[in-house]
């Protein structure tokens, strides 16, 4: 806390010297100490002093995932790492890998002083030899005139900084990793990403000695071979922003990122981090408006936010400018946003993040489709060879890799896209369809995505980029801009170009091979409401296995383009909007080329099991692997299977089974839900296979008033429909939209937290939701946010779904060719991993307790038959508690006597000793007043 007060005094002296920003001493922080010892890949030893918060006694799974963690990274592995929920996955996963990285930069900054090329001893000697009897030479070997940039942005010569290696100091040698350079450097462009990364070590040498000395490097003198360790980037991905914001908050307990060990920054999209209210109120695509404001002609078009960015764009400069600003060192978006919005000058968060910090963050944290999606890693300027990737929560990454590797074009988009470049070029030409572009680009030798496709489609997509305007933060060639402006796309008609050619590399790929992986499906979609037609008439898949289609031209190959006002348009079927989707039925796809050169893969989560189909889907050789332990003891934990219901009707959710809101099988399940509220207090979370046996039940609990009042009495009423808000709010009814969601679970922990404010007998709220939605996934319910998760069938899912029909097809196919799981394997491992991420709502730390109710006689039926296959899928920490009763009286009293136990045990608990980001991250002038920034709002 000294150090913080020592900042803030040092930020009021109007001396430049005594502002210069004060380290932050760990030890007066009392971190927590946990020695580890691994082995590497030349079988020596390497020792790791991992940091914890303080008050932090780490459980034995989470020693055994440290010590997983350091072995891949040490022996460039890959690891599958399930690690039950409430056992501290998280906290784990970061102290592990800060302390690798910290670790790896001292071994880089020392390797870079022993490189016979670029060591310090060899510039030294070289300088001296050069510049015996120069006065202008420092003892070190620097001219004194070569300036450097403080941590304080002031200008120092390099000969008044002490060079102590202990320390991890700068060199003018490391300015490419830290941006410490001199100040004229500022103003160049600065270079693309590819080409840092492919700056020769060699060019590298040459460069920075022939600055020290003034003299020019002779290019044909022998170059010593470099021992310099590589820089390693850690890439943590998480599902959704939210979660980064969770992850954020633990990297903040750790000292690493306090001190200036290691740099972060966070890659989120333009909807949370655009601070500019004129795009963001024209509504519609919100990345195409920023580009088509970045390449206006006209000021007042144009984005001031990024405007203001020209002279901060060097990492270290931004940074210096965010501290002078209010930022603290470790940061969650919102915390970005905050500042950026009132900081003078005002500044674009979104490149700031995405662009500026980047350039030497050690961690970026980001959602999961800007690694693996091609169009967006491009875009972020992503480059993970030699860097190490994880996946928290990484129980979806196979959705999120096929989905990567799919792409969908809307008739309406394409025709709007045909009609912009229509406008750019010549009349009286002709537009062809994809198939006879690339046969008449392979009749020609000139197929770009061919077998020697790698310098063309690089050229191709960097032409493309130019003419776009992703010229990153360059200056505008005022020669360009008036020859090509004129030519260029907008933002909204380049997307389905630039999808088109990314699919076109996927597809290509392995000589064609790809092409086995992808299914066309031509789907229409009602353009009001944006539902899907279900008449199979409509829906028509095509294989294209030799990259030509069988039939005859399609219609988007022979329709004609008006060059009329876009009120011409004609749909193909009217009130509907035709679709073309590519499916990708093969995880690898997109997976392979996003991670493929990365130094380690990890794949977390606390329902990661099954795994068989990550294993076998993912193309990625996982060499270690862990399942860890539930801390939780089992006297906190109630897990039973609820076969039969009060009135011993059969509970078993088949389509053929619910018919009606009255059918036998939703009125059994509302007494099940009712019974269970009124014994279990505060929240209740209840999943339901699909959104029918949803709307069937609540319309059930509507239509009976008895049934409805005396679940009112004891629970909050909360409901929020899926589109119409015309319903009454006593039920949390879980919404498809994300907004709408904020509103749910704000009136859910209302409830929760404060039941008597809804009635004298009220005792929390009930959550209805689907599996495989979003409070199934990502949100943590701990303690009474979730006394009790109801699990209403299993999730299978839909069968009828082209896609999932697709799938099933495609593995049946190539199960034993590609060493894959058949459709049935595949389809049975879906339903249960959403099974158990949906299970893992509930206890969330030691101390936590619980009852988890299986609703469905199938759970019955499979647990009795022995090494049962798909009864070993539910989660080991499950089955281990998991018991049956005779009838619904037994399980009723069992759960009471559970509930009255855990209540009277129950006493406040202690708030856990930690490093509170709100208190000891923010620096004195952010604690009591928090302006927020009206996009979280």
């Amino acid at each position: 806390m000294a150090s913080y007060l020592n900042r803030s005094n040092a930020s009021s002296s109007s001396s430049g010297r005594q502002r210069k920003r004060k380290s932050i001493d760990i030890q007066s922080m009392n971190y927590e100490s946990l020695k580890m010892t691994v082995l590497g890949l030349d079988k020596k030893p390497c020792s790791y002093d991992i940091k914890l918060p303080s008050g932090i006694k780490p459980y034995s799974v989470q020693k055994l995932m440290i010590m997983r963690v350091l072995q891949s990274y040490n022996n460039r592995l890959n690891s599958l790492i399930e690690s039950p929920t409430g056992s501290g996955k998280t906290l784990s996963l970061l102290a592990s890998t800060c302390a690798w990285l910290a670790e790896q930069k001292m071994k880089r900054h020392q390797s870079r002083d022993e490189c016979p090329r670029h060591g310090i001893k060899r510039n030294y000697t070289q300088t001296q030899s050069t510049a015996t009897n120069s006065s202008d030479i420092s003892q070190n070997g620097f001219k004194q005139d070569v300036s450097m940039i403080s941590d304080d942005g002031e200008k120092i010569p390099l000969r008044t900084k002490t060079l102590n290696r202990s320390a991890m100091e700068i060199t003018l040698l490391e300015d490419f990793d830290e941006d410490f350079v001199d100040e004229s450097e500022f103003k160049k462009p600065l270079p693309p990403m590819e080409e840092v990364e492919d700056f020769d070590e060699e060019d590298l040498s040459s460069f920075t000695e022939s600055m020290l000395t003034g003299e020019k490097s002779d290019s044909t003198s022998k170059v010593p071979e470099c021992t310099c360790e590589p820089r390693v980037v850690v890439y943590y991905g998480t599902r959704t922003h939210k979660q980064i914001s969770q992850v954020v908050k633990e990297f903040a307990r750790l000292p690493y990122g306090q001190d200036g060990t290691l740099k972060h920054t966070i890659l989120a999209s333009r909807e949370h981090s655009c601070i500019n209210e004129r795009i963001r109120g024209i509504g519609g695509d919100l990345a195409a408006h920023c580009r088509d404001a970045l390449n206006a002609q006209k000021l007042e078009q144009r984005c001031p936010y990024k405007d203001n960015m020209r002279g901060y764009d060097r990492s270290g400069q931004m940074r210096y400018f965010m501290r002078k600003s209010g930022a603290a060192d470790v940061w969650d978006m919102e915390d970005l946003v905050n500042t950026l919005s009132v900081s003078r000058p005002q500044i674009c968060p979104y490149f700031t993040s995405n662009r500026i910090l980047a350039q030497d963050a050690d961690i970026v944290f980001t959602p999961f489709n800007y690694i693996l999606d091609p169009v967006v890693r491009r875009s972020s300027e992503i480059y993970v060879k030699n860097s190490i990737v994880i996946f928290d929560e990484g129980h979806n990454v196979e959705d999120v890799s096929r989905e990567a590797a799919s792409f969908e074009f809307r008739e309406r988009d394409l025709y709007k896209a045909i009609q912009h470049l229509e406008s750019k070029r010549e009349k009286n030409t002709k537009t062809y369809g994809w198939e006879e572009l690339r046969i008449s680009l392979e009749d020609h030798n000139e197929l770009l995505v061919g077998s020697n496709k790698d310098e063309r489609f690089k050229m191709i997509l960097n032409a493309i980029a130019g003419v776009m305007g992703k010229s990153k933060d360059e200056a505008p060639n005022i020669l360009v801009e008036e020859t090509l402006g004129h030519l260029r796309p907008s933002g909204f008609s380049i997307v389905p170009l630039e999808k088109f050619l990314y699919f076109m590399d996927f597809y290509s790929q392995k000589d064609y091979k790809n092409a086995e992986s992808y299914r066309c499906n031509v789907n229409f979609i009602l353009a009001s409401r944006n539902d899907e037609i279900p008449a199979t008439s409509m829906n028509r898949n095509r294989h294209y296995a030799n990259g030509r289609s069988k039939g005859k031209s399609s219609y988007l190959s022979q329709k004609v383009v008006s060059d009329e006002d876009e009120e011409t348009f004609q749909e193909i079927r009217t009130g509907y909007n035709a679709a073309v989707r590519l499916w990708c039925m093969i995880p690898s796809v997109a997976f392979m080329d996003a991670v493929s050169d990365a130094r380690s893969v990890i794949l977390a989560s606390g329902t990661l099991c099954p795994t068989d189909t990550l294993t076998t889907e993912l193309g990625l050789d996982f060499k270690l692997s862990m399942e860890g332990k539930q801390i939780i003891p089992n006297d906190q934990i109630f897990a039973s299977v609820v076969s039969r219901g009060p009135s011993n009707v059969n509970l078993c959710a088949v389509y053929k089974n619910v018919s009606n809101e009255d059918c036998p099988f939703i009125a059994e399940l509302a007494q099940v839900v009712l019974r269970t509220c009124q014994i279990v207090p505060k929240g209740v979370l209840c999943f339901m296979s699909s959104y029918r046996i949803l709307e069937l039940l609540y319309k059930h609990f509507q239509n009976n008033f008895g049934i409805w009042r005396e679940l009112q009495r004891v629970k909050q009423v909360c409901i929020e429909p899926r589109r119409s808000a015309e319903l009454t709010n006593q039920v949390c009814i879980e919404p498809r939209r994300s907004a709408e969601l904020t509103n749910v679970m704000d009136e859910y922990e209302a409830a929760v937290n404060n039941p008597r404010h809804y009635g004298s007998e009220c005792t929390g709220a009930l959550m209805l939701a689907v599996f495989r939605g979003k409070v199934s996934e990502g949100i943590d319910f701990t303690d009474d946010k979730a006394r009790c998760v109801i699990c209403v069938g299993i999730p299978f899912p839909n069968a009828m779904d082209d896609q999932v029909v697709e799938k099933r097809k495609y593995n049946d196919i190539h199960s034993r060719a590609s060493k894959i799981l058949n459709g049935n394997e595949w389809y049975i491992i879906q339903a249960y991993r959403a099974l158990n991420q949906a299970l893992g709502r509930c206890l969330r730390h030691i101390n936590d307790w619980g009852a988890l109710l299986l609703v469905d006689e199938r759970f019955e039926q499979k647990s009795r038959i022995p090494d049962q296959k798909e009864f070993s899928k539910i989660s080991k920490w499950v089955r281990e508690n998991l018991c049956a009763y005779d009838n619904f009286a037994s399980f009723e009293q069992n759960l009471k006597d559970f509930v009255e136990k855990r209540e009277k045990k129950s006493i406040p608990q202690e708030e856990e000793k930690e490093v509170s980001v709100e208190n000891n991250t923010l620096p004195p002038s952010r604690k009591n007043v928090r302006k927020i920034h009206p996009i979280f709002q």
